[in-house]
């Protein structure tokens, strides 16, 4: 039979089918009913729902699908940037190790992931908030 059990230094663990009792642990330890869920705390001997916190925006665009070059420049050119324009963007950064980085990321890439910076720096090249990029993305 599963056993929940409740260290206030060691926190929560449970048994498995197991044959543990309170006498096999740390002082202090008490019996209590099993977790019901990762996002539960032990209040007063009874299990309380806490709502997870909202994800970050970081966290949300970690999450987006990954894109091809041809989606990526669509979405673009929904946003009213064509893919000319961007190569000019780039060709007048005044680096030319960024210029390069830049240029592979637009030309060679296989696939774009929503939380590459050279995402958000063509963006802020056309006055594109990172917000804006978001709702394009998902679109």
């Amino acid at each position: 039979m599963d056993k929940g059990f409740y260290h206030p230094v060691r926190g929560y663990w449970q048994t498995v089918g197991g044959s543990l009792s309170l006498a096999d642990c740390p002082e202090g330890t008490i019996e209590v009913p099993l977790k019901p869920s990762i996002n539960h705390v032990l209040q007063n001997g009874e299990w309380v729902y806490v709502s997870p916190p909202q994800p970050t925006a970081e966290e949300l665009r970690a999450q987006m699908p990954d894109k091809t070059p041809r989606e990526f420049r669509d979405i673009l050119t929904d946003m009213g940037v064509f893919p000319h324009m961007v190569a000019t963007k780039i060709n007048e950064i005044p680096f030319d190790i960024e210029r390069q980085r830049a240029l592979n990321a637009w030309e060679v890439s296989t696939y774009i992931s929503r939380t590459d910076p050279y995402v958000d720096m063509i963006g802020a090249m056309f006055d594109k908030s990172p917000a804006e990029i978001d709702a394009a993305w998902v679109a």
